[in-house]
């Protein structure tokens, strides 16, 4: 009879810390999240390299296509430094390109600045441009490294107008454009999406033996 008394009590004592606990709980923060889609948020975001290759959907990635065709790339001339995909242990999710310190940035088609700073960790002088919805979700690209921005967050831009002078602000080694293409905040293999160039297999083949 004590042993059940004094179970009890300590029944009790637990579901008064659990109450306790649910009061007091905060969400945790997904530092993910927000990257491209929670705009009120997103100066205070980080960025967190995925373990794992995001992946859309036939029919999303399809959409995709048919909105990117005549997209253009930022930089001039097109080399690829460094590819999209694991890097060792990490995930890298976009691809570099080579980018002499001052080079002109281009925005790739027409949308709305929808970030323009250097809150997002590791990222530098950033700027994402959102240019509409495909599945549900923003299609933006974002544009990262660099030394000096010449757009402002919520202006309209259009193909082909400088954003940006690239850098090598953030963590980076060098001066070089970090260029990602994001469906909600799945990034998105940019040689998959935009337009080739003539030396693309050579490029790709030179990169992946480094």
């Amino acid at each position: 009879m004590e042993f059940i008394q004094i179970n009890r009590i300590f029944c009790f004592i637990l579901s008064i810390f659990f109450l306790i606990g649910c009061v007091i709980a905060r969400p945790m923060k997904n530092d993910r999240m927000g990257l491209l889609d929670r705009l009120r948020t997103l100066e205070e975001a980080n960025i967190n390299i995925p373990k794992e290759e995001p992946q859309l959907s036939s029919s999303v990635l399809s959409q995709v296509k048919a909105m990117t065709y005549q997209w253009q790339w930022p930089v001039r001339p097109v080399v690829i430094t460094s590819l999209f995909g694991k890097r060792g242990s990490d995930y890298h999710e976009g691809v570099d390109l080579r980018a002499k310190r001052g080079s002109i940035v281009y925005a790739v088609s027409d949308g709305e600045v929808i970030y323009a700073g250097v809150s997002i960790k590791g990222y530098g002088k950033m700027l994402v441009i959102e240019h509409g919805g495909v599945g549900g979700n923003a299609l933006s690209t974002v544009y990262a490294h660099n030394s000096r921005l010449v757009v402002k967050k919520g202006q309209k831009v259009k193909k082909g107008q400088q954003i940006a002078y690239s850098g090598s602000t953030g963590h980076s080694v060098g001066s070089h454009l970090h260029f990602e293409i994001r469906h909600g905040v799945i990034a998105l293999d940019p040689i998959k999406i935009l337009p080739e160039h003539p030396n693309w297999a050579s490029q790709v083949i030179a990169t992946r033996k480094k």
